[in-house]
């Protein structure tokens, strides 16, 4: 994302300085992860819309097949399982299982 890093550079040197603005910041963390975001839906949705213009362009690129090959492999191999947030079967379970064992710990004590 072009002129990201620099404001993220002129932010950190303001912070240094003592005068951190934190519109500054959240600016960044939000360009930051909205880069991340295109990327990644880049990655998973080019292969299926071919005929989007920008999927096309994409999938013209050497370093961007090379970047889909990688996303496809790490992917498979469940590289993004520890990111994948609790379904709500897993979390009522989860919770159920906490409260169990605080029950049979009441009761043993």
């Amino acid at each position: 994302m072009p002129g990201l890093s620099k404001l993220e550079q002129e932010e950190a040197a303001a912070a240094a300085d003592g005068k951190p603005s934190a519109e500054a910041v959240n600016l960044c963390k939000v360009l930051r992860m909205g880069a991340v975001v295109v990327v990644q839906d880049a990655l998973e949705l080019a292969e299926n819309f071919p005929n989007n213009p920008v999927h096309a362009l994409l999938l013209k690129q050497p370093a961007f097949q090379e970047l889909l090959r990688n996303y496809k492999t790490f992917k498979a191999l469940g590289g993004f399982e520890p990111q994948k947030p609790l379904t709500v079967k897993e979390t009522i379970k989860d919770l159920l299982s906490k409260h169990t064992r605080t029950l049979v710990q009441h009761f043993n004590s």
